[in-house]
């Protein structure tokens, strides 16, 4: 105890040959006021909860473009004001039995100049002989691949073998507008059908009156069906979707 006292004492005074004189205290700068041990803390923790409000202010906002970004597909077509119009572009291109193993030209697909176009589903594409005019199939329209397809099969009525006209395509597409290929070689037939519609991974918005371009690869043509063959075709791409017209 006697020890604590004194190295008290030496706080608040000083010793001078032995002798303990009062100890001069220091002046306080001016403007400088006193503040206590609970306000420096207060203030601590003030200063604390100041700087991880301003983090999770950060944290939030990043938050928040990330949702955005994620979202922005949906929302930037959701957001263009105008009235909602079931709209199926479509082109055709005539093909005959030479043109089997090369590439098809490029069909073009005009967009509407009314309002943009939403192109929501993997495209239908069928075809049809067109020549000669008498051809046992003339004008029937058929799927493009293999498959087995409601319109493949034997006809009860005819007992023709359906199956033996067949067209079998790859296909590749681009933005005929700005020359933006969406696919850098042609795929296989990953298409809708008429009676069962495949929707995309991600809508796609198309300006107006811009220019959708389709290329098809004849993989396999067969023209052998019937009393008088088919020699040649018309291929016809359609794009399901919908316009966006002003009121």
């Amino acid at each position: 105890m006697g020890a604590a006292l004194f190295l008290l004492s030496l706080c608040f005074f000083g010793q001078v040959d032995g002798r303990t004189t009062p100890t001069t205290t220091p002046q306080r700068p001016t403007g400088v006021t006193k503040m206590s041990l609970q306000e420096l803390v207060r203030n601590g923790f003030k200063n604390a909860f100041g700087a991880i409000s301003a983090i999770k202010a950060q944290v939030d906002t990043l938050a928040g473009q990330v949702d955005v970004l994620a979202r922005q597909g949906v929302d930037e077509i959701d957001q263009i004001e105008g009235r909602r119009i079931s709209y199926w572009p479509h082109g055709e291109l005539p093909f005959t039995i030479a043109q089997q193993g090369i590439d098809g030209n490029a069909i073009p697909v005009q967009i509407s100049q009314d309002g943009p176009f939403v192109w929501t589903h993997y495209p239908i594409v069928l075809w049809r002989p067109t020549a000669p005019a008498n051809a046992t199939l003339f004008g029937i329209w058929r799927p493009v691949t293999h498959f087995p397809l409601v319109a493949q099969g034997l006809d009860v009525a005819t007992t023709l073998d359906l199956n033996s006209d067949m067209v079998s395509i790859s296909w590749r597409m681009s933005d005929g507008g700005s020359e933006r290929n969406f696919m850098p070689a042609a795929i296989p037939p990953i298409f809708s059908t008429p009676y069962k519609q495949i929707p995309l991974p991600e809508r796609v918005l198309f300006t107006p009156n811009s220019v959708i371009s389709f290329t098809p690869t004849f993989r396999r043509i067969v023209f052998n069906n019937g009393t008088v063959p088919t020699t040649d075709g018309l291929l016809e791409v359609t794009f399901p979707g919908f316009r966006i017209v002003n009121m």
